[in-house]
């Protein structure tokens, strides 16, 4: 069997695993103590979601006359305006993907209105002035694996839409950086960027809990689960395997967010310090026995670990204020409050709510 047959016979038997464990997904979550509880919501943002005429200076025309339109042709190339690359957009500028499958999830509405009190900026590329310069999919993902600080405008959208896991996952990152800053100026640690990803990207997997039992149908399940069992894959997670692991994230969405974040903040952590690969391949051996270790490569921790070292500066050594956050976040994780202590501690000032 080719490659191409595995992949599409690997996307078959998830959907069937999704199918098998909705119902009990649903069952399981009815009984939830959370106070987002269950009521009757990629790689992101708008990545799930080509001549001039000119005389050949043979005929009537000297090559005065074509001295002049190059001269005219140059002056008007000078003086017309150049479209900025992005134009500007806030949460109510833009149209939200599959948020009818995230209505259940008080959590996120919040996280919604987050970005809509902080008038927060996201970035549409412009259209420019000629189909050549039409917005593409391939910048868009370059320029938001490159440049994913919070601080420069999040994540880049082609077009005035986006993913609601997106909004969330901006939401986190806006959190994230308004309580970690060292100062108005000042960059954010490695252990503050760190951190921040870990919590956005770990409230995927929350997402994903949540939604098989409500939401089976969702336009984010039917890229996250077959991207997370693709990763579990290459890691030698057989199918029955998976299929376990995601039942267990269904049973216990809260608890599987506190495992994912702590394990990917300690993998980012680890791996920033390490001086070579010999460095590196003994942090993530110590990692293997952890829960979410086969998704550990499903998250683009190369970048995490470049973008930091080239924008954190001198700001690489653990960093005391975000060790303290990781530490009551664990602490809460026993008991499977991560996510309530992140609601009450920056959710809701942020939207000047009481927390529960």
């Amino acid at each position: 069997m080719n490659e191409a047959s595995r992949r599409r016979d690997r996307e078959h038997r998830v959907r069937d695993s999704i199918a098998a464990i909705a119902p009990r997904a649903c069952a399981s979550t009815s009984h939830t103590r959370r106070r987002w509880t269950l009521t009757p919501m990629n790689t992101r943002v708008a990545l799930r979601c080509a001549g001039n005429d000119s005389e050949d200076g043979h005929g009537s025309r000297g090559r005065g006359a074509r001295s002049c339109d190059v001269a005219r042709g140059t002056v008007a190339a000078m003086t017309r305006p150049v479209p900025p690359a992005f134009e500007t957009a806030t949460i109510d500028d833009l149209a939200i993907d599959d948020e009818r499958s995230f209505r259940h999830v008080a959590l996120y509405a919040d996280l919604k209105e987050v970005l809509r009190r902080a008038r927060y900026a996201f970035r549409v590329l412009s259209p420019g002035t000629s189909s050549r310069d039409a917005p593409r999919w391939d910048r868009a993902l370059f320029l938001n694996l490159t440049f994913w600080g919070a601080g420069d405008g999040g994540d880049v959208l082609m077009e005035r839409r986006v993913p609601a896991d997106v909004v969330a996952h901006v939401a986190w990152h806006h959190l994230a950086a308004r309580a970690l800053e060292a100062g108005p100026c000042a960059k954010l640690s490695a252990d503050a960027l760190f951190l921040g990803e870990a919590i956005a990207s770990a409230f995927d997997v929350y997402l994903v809990g949540r939604l098989l039992g409500h939401a089976p149908r969702s336009t984010f399940l039917e890229t996250q689960v077959p991207a997370m069992a693709e990763a579990a894959d290459a890691a030698g997670l057989d199918e029955d395997g998976f299929e376990r692991l995601l039942e267990e994230i269904a049973e216990d969405p809260d608890r599987a967010f506190e495992d994912l974040r702590a394990l990917l903040f300690d993998a980012a952590t680890s791996l920033v310090a390490c001086r070579g690969a010999g460095d590196a391949l003994a942090a993530l051996d110590r990692l293997e026995d952890r829960r979410f270790a086969p998704l550990l490569h499903r998250h683009e921790l190369s970048n995490w670990i470049l973008y930091a070292r080239a924008y954190a500066g001198d700001a690489l050594a653990p960093d005391p204020r975000v060790r303290d956050v990781d530490r009551a976040l664990r602490d809460q994780g026993a008991a499977g409050a991560a996510l309530e202590w992140l609601d009450a501690t920056w959710v809701a000032p942020a939207v000047d709510r009481r927390a529960p």
